[in-house]
């Protein structure tokens, strides 16, 4: 399970004497950015309004593992000033409309998105950190 935990550990010796000890850690996943056509690094992805956006990502555990059992995706929309100071760059790609989170094995998936309609004078970013673009939830605990 994502998120912060607790392990705690007990013990007996042959006096009977108990002890314990707790530690407290947080699994997170390895978020390696969107892929094609989202571009990323600075660039601010300019998109028309009401299209449906092809997201597409690669997900791995702390370990490095793939994560094959993300169940649900949702993007976050932030209004952003069109004069940020960033890169434009027109998106190259669009869907045919929004679809349900793909699984396309090994810990790469896909999320149409259609994007909301526009705010005059503000742009929508289409990409962001993992915490603010990305809801996610594992189908199991393990």
């Amino acid at each position: 399970m994502v998120g912060p935990r607790t392990f705690t550990v007990r013990a007996t010796d042959n006096a009977n004497h108990e002890t314990h000890a707790v530690a407290n850690y947080r699994v997170a996943y390895d978020f390696e950015g969107f892929s094609a056509p989202v571009d990323t690094s600075n660039i601010l992805n300019v998109v028309t309004a009401g299209r449906a956006v092809p997201l597409k990502w690669r997900l791995l555990d702390a370990s490095g593992a793939p994560v094959t059992n993300l169940a649900t995706a949702s993007v976050t929309v932030t209004a952003l000033s069109c004069s940020s100071g960033t890169t434009p760059d027109q998106l190259e790609e669009y869907a045919a409309g929004s679809s349900g989170l793909q699984n396309l094995g090994n810990g790469y998936y896909a999320f149409n998105w259609k994007t909301p309609q526009a705010t005059p004078g503000h742009a929508r970013p289409s990409s962001w950190t993992w915490a603010r673009v990305y809801s996610a939830q594992r189908s199991s605990d393990s």
